[in-house]
């Protein structure tokens, strides 16, 4: 989370190697919706990652512009953190970009059968935000100010959670919008077929209780 943190030339071939050794694809998080310019090192990066089968995730048309002019192979998913990230605005979008799903819609049948390319839909499973969480783009916004050296200041949320890792699978249980691995079924059968595990932003061992959670057999 330190936006002048970089990685050297050698330290980022040895990252990605570590996935295209085993054959795994990935998308490049690129979801400052503030952003409003592509230095020299996302250049390399974007350039070390040009291979088939990756993508970038975005959140502003700036990036994806760039993206769709410069990088044309790479796929492109729109971010949860897209500001019209509605039912409307999902429904009335021409592109076939995957579209991670605002995650206030998950559970909700009525609604996630409204949708229209539901193909292209990307399920957020794991969301440790509270339902419908009054500052949600009060704290996009601020993370977004702190990654462009706008403020020093690191945004403290209100409603964020203080229950200790160990306890973070029963938390998500009760969660509403949480998605559990016996219910992906159900998200199939309409059409959904897409899904996505968060787990960047918080500890290593909470993001191993959500791999655990939904890929133990």
């Amino acid at each position: 989370n330190n936006p002048d943190e970089t990685l050297s030339e050698k330290e980022l071939d040895n990252y990605f190697k570590e996935y295209e050794d085993r054959g795994v694809g990935y998308y490049l998080t690129f979801t400052n919706y503030k952003n409003t310019e592509i230095d020299s090192y996302t250049e390399q990066i974007l350039n070390r990652c040009y291979r088939e089968g990756n993508g970038v995730i975005v959140a502003s048309e700036f990036i994806k512009s760039y993206i769709k002019s410069n990088y044309p192979e790479f796929r492109i998913i729109d971010s949860v953190t897209e500001i019209d990230n509605n039912i409307d605005s999902v429904n009335n979008k021409t592109s076939n970009n995957l579209q991670v799903l605002k995650v206030d819609y998950n559970n909700n049948w009525e609604v996630l059968n409204s949708l229209k390319n539901k193909e292209n839909i990307i399920i957020l499973v794991n969301e440790y935000c509270i339902p419908n969480c009054p500052k949600k783009r009060e704290h996009c916004d601020a993370y977004c100010d702190y990654n462009l050296r706008l403020t020093d200041e690191i945004f403290e949320c209100p409603y964020a959670t203080t229950i200790k890792s160990e306890e973070m699978a029963d938390f998500l249980q009760k969660r509403t919008h949480f998605v559990p691995r016996e219910i992906i079924h159900q998200y199939q059968k309409i059409g959904i077929n897409h899904f996505k595990i968060q787990g960047r932003a918080y500890s290593c061992y909470m993001a191993l209780q959500a791999y655990e959670e939904h890929f133990k057999k």
